[in-house]
């Protein structure tokens, strides 16, 4: 590369960059963002974190599946580092989300994809809090509940069998 007369690199089209070709502008390079986190951080809520890039005006967040990458929100400002998602579906597959920084006001510029980051967003597991019999062939089974759980399955396994469903 070159660097012009502010000190900015400039690409020619045979080199090679990490960055976008700015219209009329040579290549822009941004950083690859860095650090990225999920956490479900509440019922159907996810928080993603980042270190933030140097002459990033926003950030895509997009939820990756296969191939596809799907924006699921944008962050505006450089200096940002954190997006709360709501309403995230369920599911019984972590997802997996990444950030891109983009030029302020230019789409066509842009880092390239974080690592990703996975993240579970199932209910809560059930705590066993008891079990015993309270009667010949009959046994109590009692458990913290899991808060927006719409019912329990109650499930047995015996020495030398599998698990069976006992109650929906």
């Amino acid at each position: 590369y070159a660097a012009d007369e502010n000190g900015d690199r400039q690409y020619s089209n045979n080199e090679e960059s990490s960055g976008m070709k700015a219209p009329g502008k040579g290549y822009v390079e941004l950083d690859k963002v860095k650090n990225v986190t999920a956490k479900k951080t509440g019922y159907r809520q996810v928080t993603i974190g980042w270190t933030p890039v140097d002459g990033a005006g926003y950030y895509k967040i997009y939820q990756i599946s296969g191939n596809t990458l799907k924006e699921m929100q944008t962050v505006k400002g450089q200096s940002s580092s954190r997006c709360v998602l709501t309403n995230v579906l369920l599911s019984e597959q972590p997802y997996t989300y990444t950030v891109r920084a983009y030029a302020d006001g230019n789409d066509e510029v842009y880092s390239q994809s974080a690592q990703d980051a996975k993240v579970s967003v199932m209910l809560d597991t059930p705590v066993l809090t008891g079990a015993k019999a309270s009667a010949y062939n009959k046994v109590t089974v009692s458990w913290k509940a899991v808060s927006h759980a719409d019912g329990y399955y109650v499930y047995r396994k015996t020495s030398g069998s599998s698990w069976k469903i006992l109650t929906q």
